[in-house]
């Protein structure tokens, strides 16, 4: 896979993090336990990165989408494909309850009372998660101006 990225600061990221694990188990990584679940569950999205960029510019939102592959893969995937990824609907039970049970649409009754909701409206709705990701991208800011 590392032969298709173009980027040559992720490339040396990745062998810093392999060459820091040593012999170690790739699960005591964070880095490559992501990287590999992500290539091996979902290889076919890194492809799809330069688009998903252009559809979500903030870096939070992309983080955010990143949790709904894993949360919601088909439905997101079906969304990304559609070519209008904000207004996708999603109106089954069993995704909203998953979306619910991540805590999405889980605080308030209005919140936990919605049938449907836009792609658009679940990335508003993942307010919970801003700090995280805030911290997550404030981190990676800090060791790329490192580099």
């Amino acid at each position: 896979m590392k032969t298709s990225i173009r980027s040559p600061g992720l490339i040396a990221r990745d062998d810093g993090e392999e060459a820091r694990l040593g012999n170690l188990d790739p699960r005591f990584n964070h880095w490559i336990a992501v990287r590999d679940g992500l290539a091996n569950a979902h290889a076919d999205l890194f492809l799809q990165i330069p688009a998903i960029v252009r559809t979500l510019p903030d870096p939070i939102d992309q983080m955010k989408l990143f949790e709904l592959i894993q949360i919601i893969p088909s439905p997101t995937r079906t969304a990304l494909r559609s070519g209008g990824f904000a207004d996708s609907r999603i109106s089954e039970p069993r995704i909203m309850g998953y979306l619910r049970n991540n805590s999405i649409f889980a605080f308030g009754r209005a919140d936990r009372a919605k049938t449907s909701a836009t792609f658009g409206e679940i990335l508003d709705a993942m307010w919970l998660f801003n700090r995280k990701f805030e911290r997550a991208l404030s981190e990676f800011n800090q060791i790329r101006a490192r580099q």
